[in-house]
This record gives C-alpha cells, structure tokens and sequence, in this order.
C-alpha cells in the first residue's frame, strides 16, 4: 500500500469514520464533478423516512477541497446528528453480523493518488505561469532600457562632430576682428573657398587678371592668408629658413617657372 502523506491522511479519516458504531459503509463517488462523502448508517430503522437520508458532505472549492476533509466533516456531522442511536446501531450491527472495521479500497486510493498528482500539476502550472509573466515583464523593461540607451548613444554620435567642429572653427575668442560672431558654416565655407583657391595651377593666364590686394587685408597682410604670416609660420624664427622658402617658391619645381640657383646659408 502507498504510503505518501495524503493517502495516509485519507486512509486515517476513513478508520475514523468508520469506528464510528452507527456508521454502516462508507461511500466515495463523484456528483456533478465533486467528490463526495456518504455512509450508510446502521440506526437507519429508528429514524423516520423524512430522516432516512444518508448523511453526506460533499467536497468541492467552496466547501472542503479534499475526500479527507470531507469525511471529517461528515464524521462531526453524524457525532452530533446520531449520538442518541448507538444502541440502536450496535444491536443491528450484531444482528445482522457487520464487521468491525473496513480497510478503504485501493480503488479510493488510486482516486486520492490521482487528485493529488492533479493539484500538483495545477500549482506547478500556476507558478509557472507567474514565473512567464514575471519574466516577460523583466525582458520589456530591459528592451526599453536598450533602446532608449541606443537612442542616445545615436543623438551622441549625430552632436559629437557638430562639438568638434565648433571648437575647431568656432573659437571662445576670434583670431580677428572679422571673424567676430562667425558660426560654423561661415568657418566652413571660408575653409571651403581657400582650398579652392589653393588648388588652382599657376600658369601663362589672361592679363586681365586682377592683381591681388593690399593693405592690411591683402596678399602680404592678411590675418589668415597673409604671406607674412604664412612665412613666419614656417620659419619659425630664421632667416636662413625664410631665403630657402622663397627660393624653392620660385623655382620651376613647383610651376611657378623661375630658374635660379639654390642658396644655401652655412650657421
């Protein structure tokens, strides 16, 4: 016989309830899909027909969720309800030569085994159904901490070059007064007009070219174009390196098509 922890309970509430002496048999069936506790009772001739009805308790969610707590039940319901008639039943018990003591069938066993493995499967489906939507419910809140995440990972990527630039081109103080209040597309697009020029061949052009401008804003002059400052720049503060300069300048090596001899300054 099985001795798990619910059918040893149902099988002691059925000796119990039927020690009890008034207690005939025991029954337990099935109605409308709840399981239901009824007996038989030995004093059934001293009650009237009206009272004849075999006390029952049916076991159900509402009521007693188990056979064991239903037979339970029954058995405090028929303690109070037939205390009056154990003489009674003792004497129809000999009478008709009833057994002291019934062992529950294994069919009711089985059942038990049955409802139980039912009930555990049920709480296994619940919690893994709270399990899911806990889970369901972590993997959107991680989705949307990823995408607003990547979102602004975007709109750092798309304002990084737009920073650079803006110190590059844009600084805290201007190199020159004309460069006061200059956005970044004005520093673009003078950029963008000296690579142009710089690009452009020297050659035998139209005479009728303009002669390049002086003055502070002019060819020698200029705060960014300037030759002055182009040549200071790369000097670095020689005269020898000044003369080298212009004379590279000058040769035919860089189309400016003038001959001339190196010169070459010793420290």
């Amino acid at each position: 016989m099985t001795t798990c922890g619910d059918c040893h309970d149902f099988e002691s509430e059925f000796r119990r309830l039927d020690a009890l002496p008034v207690v005939d048999a025991i029954k337990i069936d099935i109605v409308h899909g709840d399981c239901r506790a009824i007996c038989t009772m030995w004093c059934k001739g001293e009650h009237s027909k009206k009272a004849e009805k075999q006390p029952q308790v049916i076991c159900n969610k509402s009521t007693c969720t188990t056979p064991e707590a239903a037979m339970r039940k029954l058995r405090a319901n028929i303690v109070d309800d037939h205390a009056s008639c154990v003489e009674a039943a003792q004497a129809a018990r000999l009478a008709a030569g009833g057994p002291a003591s019934r062992p529950p069938p294994n069919a009711l066993l089985e059942l038990m085994a049955g409802q139980k493995a039912t009930r555990v499967a049920a709480q296994a489906e619940m919690a893994l159904k709270a399990v899911e939507s806990e889970l369901v419910a972590t993997i959107a809140e991680a989705t949307r901490k990823l995408s607003a995440l990547r979102a602004a990972a975007v709109d750092a990527d798309r304002l990084l070059p737009t920073a650079k630039r803006r110190r590059k081109h844009s600084p805290q103080r201007p190199w020159h007064d004309a460069t006061a209040g200059w956005d970044e597309q004005k520093w673009l697009d003078f950029e963008d007009g000296e690579q142009t020029r710089r690009a452009v061949e020297v050659c035998d052009g139209p005479n009728d070219i303009a002669a390049p401008q002086r003055g502070p804003m002019g060819f020698l002059h200029h705060w960014r174009r300037g030759l002055l400052g182009a040549v200071r720049s790369w000097a670095r503060g020689s005269k020898k390196h000044v003369i080298n300069m212009i004379m590279a300048l000058i040769g035919a090596e860089h189309g400016f098509g003038i001959e001339t001899v190196r010169v070459e300054f010793k420290a």
